[in-house]
C-alpha cells in the first residue's frame, strides 16, 4: 500500500478512517475465518509473483536512495556530486557479502554484517560521519486528541467524517484483499530460507 499513499491522499481519504476500517475488516475476517478462505483462494504463483514484484520495487527504491546519498557526499578535497562511486562500491560489496552468507547458510547474519560492512566502507572511502538529530529527545505527546482532534496542532487533520470513510473504503478493501497473497509470499520466502529438512523454523517450531 505504500506506493498508493499519494493516491490515497488525493482521493480525500483520512488515515484514521482508513485505520478504523482496516481494524473492523480484520476483526470480521477473524470472526468469520475469512482469512483462511482467502489464503485457499490465492495460488502460490500469485503470492510468489507479488513477492518478486514488491522485492524488486523495494530494491530499486533503495538503490535510488543509496545513489542519491552518495552523489550528495562532499569532503574537504572532493567536490559535491563526484563521489557517486561510493554508493556503487558499497552496494556491490554488500551483494557479494550476502551471496557468501547465503552460500554458507548464515543468511540470518545478513542485516548486521551488511550494515557494518556498508558503514566501514563508506567511512573508508571518505563519506564522513555527519549524523544530525533534529528531533528533541523525550516522549512525544501521548494525548490522541492532540494528534487527531484539531486542525491546528498535531497532524492538523481533525477527526474523520463520513466523506473520509467513503473515500477510504476502496483502499481498505484493497489492503484486506492483499493480506492473503502477502502472507503466502512471506511463507514462500520462509520456506526458501528454511528448507524441509531444517530442524527449526524462525518461530522455534520443529
Amino acid at each position: 500500500m505504500i506506493p498508493l499513499i499519494g493516491s490515497i491522499a488525493l482521493a480525500g481519504a483520512h488515515p484514521l478512517a482508513l485505520a478504523i476500517l482496516l481494524g473492523v475488516f480484520g476483526l470480521l475476517l477473524s470472526y468469520f475465518k475469512g482469512g483462511s478462505k482467502l489464503v485457499n483462494l490465492t495460488s502460490q504463483g500469485t503470492a510468489g509473483g507479488l513477492l518478486i514484484f514488491l522485492g524488486f520495487t523495494g530494491t530499486m527504491s533503495q538503490i535510488g536512495s543509496i545513489q542519491e546519498w552518495a552523489v550528495g557526499l562532499q569532503s574537504a578535497n572532493v567536490e559535491a556530486g563526484s563521489m557517486g562511486y561510493v554508493g556503487l562500491i558499497v552496494l556491490g560489496i554488500n551483494i557479494a557479502v550476502y551471496a557468501y552468507l547465503a552460500k554458507i547458510n548464515m543468511r540470518w547474519l545478513a542485516i548486521p554484517v551488511c550494515a557494518v560492512t556498508g558503514l566501514l566502507l563508506a567511512l573508508g572511502l571518505g563519506a564522513g560521519f555527519d549524523l544530525t538529530f533534529e528531533t528533541e529527545m523525550g516522549l512525544p505527546n501521548l494525548n490522541p486528541v492532540y494528534w487527531w482532534g484539531s486542525t491546528e496542532q498535531g497532524w492538523m487533520l481533525g477527526l474523520p467524517n463520513l466523506q473520509h470513510f467513503i473515500a477510504s473504503l476502496p483502499f481498505a478493501i484493497l489492503a484486506v484483499a492483499m493480506w492473503s497473497p502477502d502472507f503466502l509470499g512471506h511463507r514462500i520466502f520462509q520456506e526458501l530460507n528454511y528448507p524441509r529438512k531444517t530442524e527449526k523454523s524462525s518461530d522455534g517450531r520443529r
